[in-house]
């Protein structure tokens, strides 16, 4: 609409303040700021641009307002898509920028085709075949174009802040303006050259100042406190004791018990023949037979605590 209400040299001129509504809506929606080096280094592309793209300008209001419009739409897009992908990472068109191009596109065809239906209802009619014919190829064919460049708009778009997308759009007609000089063999003025250096310059300090702004977001995590010390774990429990097994265990402690105080019973058995052995020959008989029967009655009282002990684990 603007291109028909004015020069294509004023069109692109306004249209190089794309960035300016950019910066502006991402920081009302989206909570971006950028640096004062990142805003400075607008300011050389913006020019570069007007100038790469200045000829026979004539200032039209309706053209100005017209661009405006477009600047803030397409701007509202970049901003708005950034939005719909933090609001909703889960979604599907946030999965996939190919099918959010898609439905993007199908509801835009949707507004845009009544309209153009309804304002040029005469012209269309005033057609003859064959200009039809042509009109439909040429776009056709500008319309698979177009569609490329909005679809790796979207892919740009997924991987870079919004004001870098909008600088790279706004520095593509630099590209533009000497692809169609060399094409077409359009002469180009001193100023539109000093237009595309500055244009060129603009984007590389542009890249640079970004860079340096991650870096510094980069550099507080890099330098941070060290995380806490991890609390000592604890011990591993114990492991618990089957029902099944627990009785058996005490069986085989009881057994263990036992077998110790045979082994004592007998032990104490062996040293009483032992001593009976010794003490008969060294003393008569009569006293032998007193001696013996003091150390039998000893051997006795020595042995009954052992039964007793015998006895004890047998019956528990």
């Amino acid at each position: 609409m603007a291109f028909s209400l004015s020069s294509a040299p004023f069109v692109e001129t306004i249209k190089s303040s794309e960035p300016i509504t950019t910066v502006v809506l991402a920081y009302l929606l989206l909570g971006e700021r950028e640096t004062s080096k990142s805003l400075a280094c607008l300011v050389p592309v913006m020019v570069g641009v007007a100038l790469a793209s200045m000829g026979d300008m004539a200032f039209s209001l309706p053209a100005f307002c017209a661009v405006q419009l477009c600047n803030l739409g397409f701007s509202g897009r970049a901003v708005f898509v950034k939005q719909l992908k933090s609001k909703f990472p889960n979604a599907a068109v946030s999965q996939s920028m190919l099918e959010l191009f898609f439905h993007v596109h199908r509801l835009g065809l949707g507004l845009l085709v009544p309209v153009v239906l309804l304002a040029e209802r005469q012209a269309l009619w005033a057609l003859t075949p064959d200009v039809a014919t042509k009109l439909a190829a040429t776009m056709a064919i500008n319309g698979v174009f177009y569609s490329v460049y909005n679809l790796f708009s979207f892919f740009v778009l997924a991987r870079v802040p919004t004001s870098a997308h909008a600088v790279l759009n706004v520095f593509r007609r630099v590209v533009v303006i000497l692809i169609t000089t060399v094409f077409f063999q359009v002469p180009m003025s001193a100023t539109n050259l000093v237009g595309v250096g500055l244009a060129v310059g603009g984007v590389l300090l542009f890249k640079a100042a970004k860079q340096q702004q991650q870096l510094a977001k980069a550099a507080p995590v890099a330098q941070g406190s060290p995380p806490p010390p991890s609390p000592p774990s604890a011990p591993p429990p114990s492991p618990a004791l089957d029902p099944a097994t627990e009785g058996l265990e005490e069986d085989s402690i009881f057994a263990v018990v036992n077998e110790a105080a045979v082994a004592a019973v007998d032990t104490v058995a062996d040293a009483a023949a032992a001593v009976e052995e010794a003490v008969a020959p060294a003393v008569e008989e009569d006293a032998g037979a007193a001696a013996a029967e003091e150390v039998a009655s000893v051997v006795n009282e020595a042995l009954h605590p052992a039964k007793e002990a015998e006895e004890t684990p047998a019956a528990a």
